[in-house]
């Protein structure tokens, strides 16, 4: 495993003076992104969404989460902030969830999800898969969910490279049948009225099994 040793930003006298310095920039600034491991479990982003809003309220945040932390800091987030969230889900098969999320809470983080939503509205959420061995058979209900719920969607494709504590889920551990089935199970669900975002990620799916 690598060890990249402590966030040097928990520390709040280098928290804060990154925010001194990024105050110069947040005037010309169109969109600020937060990524891994968990924004929304980390005190900065609430911190640089606070000065965001002070100075560029409508500056665009795009938050990747699991959607496994909701609280009034992120409620007040949400109310205050353009902010576009990139939800890594995975499934929405309970079973699978806990398999792939050790120590995940199924029903907390989907009720999170339908906080969010309702605060900042279905068009500023996408949901997000990693395509894989442990998911693959249900996929199309993933589809489904983001389909009745109006989110756009995005399929990643999977690399054993740095999932060090978790088993090797490739796609080349799939049965041909299962496979053949989820194909099936795509080229049927493109026969919907579906949105090119809907269309790329079914037929991107039908290209990583095939």
């Amino acid at each position: 495993d690598i060890n990249f040793g402590p966030n040097i930003f928990d520390n709040d006298e280098n928290l804060d003076y990154l925010i001194e310095e990024l105050k110069e920039f947040i005037p010309h600034l169109e969109e600020i992104r937060f990524v891994g491991g968990e924004p929304l479990a980390h005190k900065g982003m609430f911190k640089i969404a606070k000065v965001v809003y002070d100075i560029k309220p409508e500056l665009k945040l795009q938050i990747c989460t699991n959607g496994s932390v909701y609280n009034k800091k992120v409620e007040k987030l949400c109310k205050e902030n353009n902010v576009n969230f990139s939800l890594s889900l995975d499934t929405v098969i309970p079973e699978e969830y806990h398999q792939i999320r050790i120590g995940g809470k199924f029903e907390s983080t989907y009720s999170n999800v339908d906080k969010i939503t309702n605060l900042v509205g279905r068009n500023k959420i996408m949901i997000n898969t990693t395509l894989m061995s442990i998911n693959t058979e249900n996929i199309i209900e993933f589809f489904r969910y983001g389909y009745i719920n109006g989110y756009q969607i995005f399929v990643n494709t999977y690399s054993k490279h740095g999932r060090t504590t978790s088993p090797d889920w490739g796609l080349h551990l799939l049965p041909f049948d299962i496979k053949w089935k989820v194909i099936k199970q795509c080229e049927e669900f493109l026969k919907k009225d579906l949105t090119n975002n809907y269309q790329l990620q079914l037929n991107k799916v039908i290209k990583l099994l095939s």
